[in-house]
């Protein structure tokens, strides 16, 4: 009597061709497999060593035609991510890869970024990253808070109202009034988890990621979001016109069809915009989201060339392994194939520097208009006297705009001025020049 044939399962995605994955199933009993029919694109597939039947050319679900040949991004070549034997069975789909997994009676596809490996490693600033771990202590926020100070990476914590995403309880750790961290515990749907969370400038401060991975693996913390920043100063390589050219040639990629994307900020004027634009591709559902937007207008400086790249990951579906933290630049870039070029090396301190230098001159030119006649006036009141002139005008503390920078500029204020230099603080042999008014 013959056996009945294996059961088959089809999950489908954006397709144009097919892999089969045989694997066991822990659904029925040890000696059973299952049969997956993925469905992937055609280029995807002719890269699995023959398990495929491709078929068909990419195609879009939305009206807008994808271009049948595959542009090629930057100077580089494009490195496609081999498969790895001893991993388990999947394969790569728009940068990531994709491994077909079971809990229980349900089967679900994993996803997990993928490096670009010719990459620079600090090609790529971390503006933001949470994770939960689960300690072993009753009191666990209270170990959880002593881990992290001794790390440095936070000092007096301070309790709040309320909770935070189905947690109970929060605190939060700020410099006067800048945010740098937020800690959540408590609650029946946490599974006695911790939540840390540490945002852009949380992240200015830290120093030693090395430390904070090898901390991360020890105690076996989920990565739920991870941002990961490159900035160009002078947007010789990165702008906005580029990254709509990327994007409507498929740089950006989505199993063949265009992804979603948004447009934010002031987009009627083009080039001549004065508070600067936004393209946003993806979401944060879907646990992968890119922005490119005119950072320096952001800042409020309405001449700025500078333009920032963002890639943010959520563990939706989706693992954020621990070495993103140790090569932030080789994931920017392997996010998608039209930043595979990212190569400059990135500074924290001088990117800190120079958003305090992009501050400070939209200060001083609010400034101008607030108080530059009353400066006149004052100048003819005290016969010519600037020093009286001062003494009468300033307060203590520092402009609320530049606060937040202001660890990164306290040692040396005067590189704020027109025309100082800021090289020694970059990592890169080649630095862009000041940003000045033109």
């Amino acid at each position: 009597m013959r056996s009945a044939p294996p059961a088959r399962t089809a999950v489908r995605a954006p397709n144009c061709g097919r892999i089969h994955l045989r694997m066991p199933s822990t659904v029925l009993n040890k000696n059973t497999f299952l049969t997956m029919a993925i469905h992937v694109p055609a280029q995807t597939a002719m890269r699995t060593d023959g398990r495929s039947e491709a078929t068909g050319v990419p195609f879009s679900k939305t009206g807008q035609k994808i271009k049948t040949k595959k542009p090629t991004f930057g100077d580089e070549t494009i490195f496609i991510a081999k498969e790895n034997p001893l991993a388990p069975p999947g394969f790569e789909l728009d940068s990531e890869w994709v491994e077909l997994l079971t809990k229980g009676r349900h089967t679900y596809l994993a996803r997990t970024p993928l490096p670009y490996v010719p990459g620079i490693s600090n090609a790529a600033l971390i503006d933001w990253i949470a994770f939960t771990v689960r300690p072993t202590q009753k009191d666990s926020h209270k170990w959880a808070i002593q881990e992290l100070q001794r790390l440095d990476l936070v000092g007096t914590v301070d309790e709040m109202v309320g909770g935070y995403a189905g947690y109970t309880h929060k605190a939060k750790y700020q410099d006067d009034k800048i945010k740098l961290c937020l800690i959540a515990w408590g609650g029946k749907n946490q599974a006695s988890t911790v939540y840390v969370s540490f945002p852009g400038h949380g992240c200015a401060r830290i120093k030693k990621w090395e430390e904070v991975r090898a901390w991360l693996e020890l105690h076996s913390a989920t990565i739920t979001r991870l941002d990961l920043a490159y900035d160009d100063f002078t947007a010789d390589r990165v702008s906005i016109r580029q990254a709509v050219e990327w994007y409507m040639t498929g740089g950006f990629g989505a199993g063949g069809r265009m992804p979603a994307h948004k447009l934010h900020g002031d987009w009627l004027l083009g080039d001549q915009s004065q508070t600067g634009r936004t393209l946003e591709i993806g979401s944060r559902a879907g646990g992968k989201l890119a922005r490119i937007y005119e950072k320096g207008k952001q800042l409020g400086e309405p001449l700025n060339p500078w333009v920032r790249i963002e890639v943010e990951w959520h563990n939706e579906s989706r693992k954020i392994p621990y070495e993103a933290i140790s090569n932030p630049g080789r994931f920017l870039a392997g996010a998608y194939e039209c930043l595979h070029f990212l190569d400059k090396e990135q500074s924290r301190i001088q990117t800190e520097q120079r958003s305090a230098k992009v501050s400070f001159e939209k200060a001083m030119s609010n400034g101008r208009h607030l108080a530059g006649k009353l400066v006149n006036l004052a100048l003819e009141v005290y016969q010519g006297d600037c020093a009286e002139v001062v003494e009468q005008l300033r307060r203590e503390g520092i402009p609320n705009r530049i606060e937040p920078y202001w660890h990164a500029i306290k040692d040396e204020p005067e590189i704020l001025a027109k025309g100082s230099n800021m090289e020694k603080s970059a990592t890169h042999d080649e630095i862009t020049p000041l940003l000045t008014r033109g």
